[in-house]
């Protein structure tokens, strides 16, 4: 017969849950370059960070595609324009890419970079690279849209809180400076 004091919500013993606690967590850090990406960095870096964990950096890469530009394929006459299009996207990658190796070397994080386009929404590729990558835990900055600019626009923080089946934590804005009345 089990024990009362026994938590009901696992079967392991005390012991045996910090023990697997202390081996460290997958952590998925979703970046874009703003300053909104970099706060969730900060704030991770601040408040969750534990030895142990490996940090996944992930950049969902929105590749420019020829319908969007309004032709065919790469014979039309606009193929320099997708060209020049496809090149101003990896310059991104890159200086995202560079951005989070200065701070793997700063903070001396177990860490990696990591690019995908797997589909033209954000968060889906969000949800996706944590399922692929079997994360602990989802840090994401918001821009701290209005509900009806999220409606509308969407939100890539509210599609992955929505989605994901996993703990996150998303980073709101600051709170903008009161209006002082004279």
């Amino acid at each position: 017969m089990a024990s009362p004091t026994k938590s009901a919500l696992s079967s392991k013993p005390p012991f045996e849950q910090r023990a697997s606690r202390s081996r460290g967590r997958s952590v998925l850090m979703p970046v874009d370059g703003s300053v909104h990406s970099e706060r969730a960095v900060n704030w991770y870096l601040d408040h969750l960070h534990r030895d142990g964990d490996h940090v996944i950096f992930f950049h969902s890469v929105e590749m420019p595609s020829f319908e969007s530009l309004g032709v065919s394929g790469p014979t039309d006459l606009r193929s320099e324009e997708f060209k020049m299009l496809v090149d101003e996207q990896q310059c991104s990658v890159n200086r995202i890419k560079q951005a989070c190796e200065k701070v793997i070397r700063e903070e001396r994080l177990s860490a990696e970079f990591y690019a995908a386009d797997h589909s033209s929404n954000i968060g889906a590729n969000v949800v996706k690279v944590a399922k692929e990558k079997v994360v602990s835990v989802i840090v994401i900055g918001s821009r701290g849209q209005g509900k009806i600019k999220r409606t509308f626009l969407g939100s890539v923080s509210d599609y992955v809180l929505h989605h994901a089946r996993l703990p996150i934590a998303i980073i709101p804005p600051p709170e903008p400076p009161a209006n002082k009345s004279l």
